[in-house]
């Protein structure tokens, strides 16, 4: 992924603080120029009906956005970073966001996965969801409403990156871009979920666990971790689990990572990639910041 460009749409609320900080934690890794992208909803058929009266609203809305964009970049400058920002109007959030990233061709568009209460307004889980559909560069999601330890990524990049892979070649490339974003003295936890759904009336202890009937299995997943790595340091994780996505959550817990790495299938599959119960999960509901990558 050649990340030179970042969008970062924003409804600049208080909870956008969160997204954007994972945003300037990529762009400083990357040494890449972040995009601040706010839209105000034009409301096409209040517009219709109120005419004069709700456009000269709406221009107040966009005039006091500039002056905030405004303000926040020129901090950032000041800083040493390549910020810039752009304010416009537009019937939707998805629209606004996918017609600029198709425009100004950015590597990256770091988003809230929603905002059921810290933004309301913009991104109610569909946005997200859409512009993961649609996107055609990989897409960064946090939730801006949870409440979590501050993750510890740098300058040099990211502390602890958790990469769960299935040995596809969407979890190689997730691999590769997590070799890139870690940091010099970090380190890329490996894991791997075997599937074992409990059957219906079964209780726990009658479930026949594949471990236990093979017990040999999680030590051949960890050599075939061990070649994808190619002598490279890694921490290696084998789980077996009746819920993949909690298996997942548990295992960024439990290591404290900061960034979860995914593979999304290519751009026609994408949306049947979505709505898989597990990456529906991994994108909506994880703690911690997720990087789709294409």
């Amino acid at each position: 992924m050649s990340t030179r460009k970042i969008l970062f749409p924003t409804d600049l609320s208080a909870g956008a603080e969160r997204v954007r900080e994972l945003a300037l934690a990529f762009a400083r890794k990357y040494g890449a120029e972040v995009l601040f992208f706010h839209a105000v909803l034009t409301h096409a058929n209040e517009l219709r009906q109120f005419g004069v009266l709700l456009s000269d609203f709406l221009g107040k809305l966009e005039n006091e956005a500039e002056r905030k964009l405004e303000r926040e970049t020129s901090q950032l400058r000041e800083q040493g970073m390549v910020v810039r920002y752009e304010v416009l109007q537009a019937p939707s959030a998805f629209e606004a966001i996918v017609e600029r990233t198709i425009t100004w061709e950015p590597g990256l568009i770091v988003m809230a996965a929603h905002g059921r209460t810290g933004m309301p307004r913009w991104f109610l889980g569909s946005v997200a969801e859409k512009v993961l559909r649609h996107a055609p560069c990989s897409v960064a999601t946090v939730r801006p409403d949870q409440q979590t330890r501050r993750a510890r990524e740098g300058d040099d990049g990211f502390d602890r990156i958790l990469v769960p892979v299935d040995f596809s070649d969407n979890s190689g490339r997730a691999l590769a871009q997590a070799r890139e974003l870690v940091a010099e003295n970090g380190s890329i936890v490996l894991h791997h979920v075997v599937h074992n759904p409990t059957l219906a009336g079964l209780a726990s202890g009658e479930h026949l666990r594949l471990f236990s009937e093979e017990p040999t299995l999680p030590d051949r997943i960890r050599d075939q971790m061990k070649e994808w790595m190619e002598g490279k340091p890694f921490d290696p994780q084998v789980t077996e689990a009746d819920d993949v996505a909690g298996s997942i959550f548990e295992m960024a817990e439990a290591k404290e990572a900061d960034l979860i790495v995914v593979g999304a299938r290519g751009q026609s599959d994408f949306e049947h990639f979505l709505t898989g119960s597990v990456a529906e999960k991994i994108v909506r509901a994880s703690p911690i910041p997720v990087l789709t990558v294409r």
